[in-house]
């Protein structure tokens, strides 16, 4: 298993359409490449500010995020209908590891663009 320390957050701004299936596939890499997730848990949790109540909680094994892959470094993100009222949200992507140890990979926008098609 790689070490995980070597991982800085990093800041990427999403778009995603209202009514839609919001999907976002990720490896998380190191420089030893591909990073296992073996035993660990992720949350993703949608705020309108940092600091106002969660919107959309994501978590996994079995809310809207799965690790899969050969070597379990395989993360993806679903949620249907996504169901957030078009505007900009806060986001972040955090694991804790089977160490127990929490970290974040993953910050940013989420932008809803408003559902024109039903």
């Amino acid at each position: 298993m790689a070490d995980t320390s070597l991982i800085i957050a990093q800041e990427l701004n999403i778009q995603a359409y209202k009514g839609d299936t919001f999907l976002l596939p990720l490896v998380i890499t190191d420089a030893n490449g591909p990073v296992s997730f073996a035993g660990a848990t992720f949350k993703m949790q949608i705020r309108k500010k940092a600091s106002s109540a969660a919107l959309l909680e994501l978590l996994s094994p079995s809310a809207g995020i799965t690790i899969s892959g050969a070597g379990n470094n395989e993360i993806t993100i679903t949620k249907t209908p996504l169901d957030l009222d078009k505007g900009n949200y806060k986001y972040d992507l955090q694991a804790t590891l089977a160490s127990g140890i929490k970290e974040t990979y993953l910050f940013g926008v989420l932008t809803v663009q408003e559902e024109i098609t039903t």
